[in-house]
């Protein structure tokens, strides 16, 4: 079963429909790597990840060490340029909405998966799990009345929408990996900052966003005017 889920989400993540591609961009598997290393601070096989890039694989045979040496000099400069204080990753995927009415109303999220929800990520030979705290609050979200009407009348048939949250990582494990079916995977706490859910005509049907992302983020503006 949890091996089901890890192939559903890794489709979701990569092949959402054309229209959804005008949602912002979601986070990959390469960027979600260096985030892990930088704030474990383990310096990564920048060689290593240079041989898995496309410009690597694609280049002609007499061409591929030159090749190899400038990829990994680019990741050598990304790694060292990534800011760790707020590195966001965003995800992009699908869930089933369900909204239930009347005086308490709320929407109901489906990830359809088991327990314990997380967001797979695999690159060069090594497989991330970016675990959102307080995930399973989506799983009943209150709503006013009018509200709930809005986003009733605005679901498919199928009730599929598509999710787009941004998640903070503040904390790995670079000890202890998480095993999943003989798999496994390094973890990475975050906390969810921004939350958007759209329905396939990207009409946006629910947003939120913490507080203290607000505020961090205005922290951040004002000290960049000021340098």
């Amino acid at each position: 079963m949890k091996r089901i889920f890890l192939a559903l989400f890794v489709l979701a993540l990569s092949s959402l429909p054309a229209a959804a591609q005008l949602l912002e961009e979601a986070t990959n598997s390469r960027e979600v790597a260096m985030i892990f290393h930088k704030i474990s601070n383990i310096k990564p096989d920048y060689g290593l990840w240079a041989s898995y890039t496309q410009e690597y694989g694609t280049a002609l045979a007499e061409s591929k060490e030159e090749v190899l040496e400038e990829e990994t000099l680019k990741m050598q400069l990304a790694y060292a340029n990534l800011n760790v204080d707020y590195p966001k990753i965003v995800v992009r995927t699908s869930v089933k909405a369900n909204v239930k009415q009347g005086r308490n109303a709320v929407l109901e999220l489906d990830f359809e998966a088991p327990d314990p929800i997380y967001f797979p990520y695999h690159f060069a030979e090594r497989d991330y799990a970016v675990i959102a705290e307080n995930i399973d609050v989506l799983k009943n979200i209150p709503l006013g009345v009018l509200e709930a009407s809005y986003i009733r009348n605005k679901l498919p048939l199928d009730k599929k929408v598509y999710l787009v949250m941004t998640a903070i990582p503040y904390k790995t494990d670079a000890k202890n990996p998480f095993v999943v079916e003989d798999t496994p995977f390094w973890l990475m706490l975050s906390k969810i900052a921004t939350l958007e859910i759209y329905n396939r005509d990207l009409e946006s049907l629910w947003s939120w966003k913490a507080s203290w992302y607000t505020k961090a983020m205005m922290s951040t503006e004002n000290n960049t005017k000021l340098q």
